[in-house]
């Protein structure tokens, strides 16, 4: 299997290299002396003409920062090509969009929409935040601390099974995918949480609301998250069980998170999940195309995710995870992330954009 994998790596290789010519660079990267290379406006591309490889993560600024900033941002992800786009950044979730239940407030999805032509996914549910009763979106994001957020979060968790909170997470999915549905086709039931409790009531219900908003609407269900190989098998075993309830009705789009250690086995380790995967949605009748919507390599020289690396490291491996996911079968393959992390971020230097504000070499 590896070896007809290494071979259809090596054709989509040859496509990118083609389909992603560079154009010459003013510089050299401060840090490794390596040219940054400029991608051009062409991209590898599905049998379709879609793009197959995004970004994720940080990209856009709050809207305090003003619309012009935001719609700059655009700009500078258009030189990307036409990449996918996951998780806008601040203002986004639903605790952002409607504040009270009487007010909503889309200006900032309305900014980043604006003359965006970028196909997107859009995480529904961000941090699964039950935006009343008590619940404070400024407490969660001033507390300092992770644990401190964490705590807020779990302490007013939206629960599908209160008649309360399924009624207002209803009028939430409605209005959004229904006012968005002319750009946005894709909906992801939360990021991660397959352990949670009520995931079930989650994925089935979010599914029914959806596709009343839009029927033409393809969902993701929550993804397997993969922070590491121990974390990927507990999220497998807790998907197997959603599964053996029947949520392979409800979703139409399998989904991973897969990071792992880069080095020199992280082709066969792509390939494995992603076929342990593949075959745990067969094993329970699900045909659903898979995506990746967030994989990726910090450039940190001892990264808590990635263990040793470098910028050269990491612009390695965009190539490698892009290129083995697409070639196993992945139908799109999304980076985490584009912009700068905390050093306190478990993601810290994932980013393909630099601290000094320029492009990393994995750009």
């Amino acid at each position: 299997a590896l070896l007809s994998t290494v071979c259809a790596c090596a054709a989509l290789a040859v496509l990118a290299l083609a389909c992603c010519s560079s154009r010459t660079t003013a510089a050299p990267d401060p840090v490794t002396g390596s040219p940054v290379a400029e991608p051009d406006a062409a991209a590898p591309t599905d049998s379709g003409g879609v793009m197959r490889f995004g970004v994720n993560g940080g990209m856009y600024p709050g809207i305090d920062a003003g619309a012009d900033r935001i719609h700059q941002v655009t700009r500078e992800l258009d030189e990307l090509g036409a990449v996918w786009l996951r998780n806008a950044g601040r203002d986004m979730a639903w605790f952002d969009m409607q504040p009270t239940r009487d007010v909503w407030d889309f200006s900032k999805f309305d900014a980043v929409m604006e003359g965006n032509d970028h196909p997107w996914v859009f995480m529904l549910y961000r941090w699964d935040a039950y935006p009343f009763g008590g619940f404070s979106a400024r407490a969660m994001q001033e507390s300092g601390s992770k644990r401190a957020m964490a705590k807020e979060i779990s302490d007013h968790q939206t629960d599908l099974a209160r008649a309360e909170h399924r009624a207002d997470a209803e009028v939430y999915i409605k209005k959004v995918v229904g006012r968005y549905k002319d750009r946005i086709h894709h909906w992801e039931v939360g990021a991660e949480g397959l352990r949670s409790p009520g995931r079930f009531e989650f994925i089935r219900h979010t599914y029914g609301w959806v596709k009343e908003a839009d029927p033409d609407a393809q969902v993701l269900v929550t993804a397997v998250a993969g922070d590491s190989e121990a974390m990927f098998d507990r999220n497998m075993d807790a998907l197997d069980k959603l599964l053996e309830r029947g949520a392979g009705d409800y979703f139409d789009l399998g989904n991973i998170h897969y990071y792992g250690l880069t080095g020199d086995d992280l082709e066969e380790r792509i390939e494995r999940r992603f076929g342990e995967y593949r075959a745990l949605l067969d094993s329970h009748g699900v045909d659903a195309p898979i995506w990746v919507t967030e994989t990726g390599t910090s450039s940190h020289a001892d990264s808590r995710l990635s263990g040793k690396s470098s910028e050269r490291a990491q612009a390695r491996d965009v190539v490698r995870r892009f290129v083995v996911f697409a070639a196993v079968g992945a139908e799109r393959v999304i980076w985490h992330n584009y912009r700068v992390t905390s050093p306190a971020d478990h993601f810290h230097e994932c980013n393909l954009i630099s601290a000094r504000g320029g492009p990393k070499p994995a750009y």
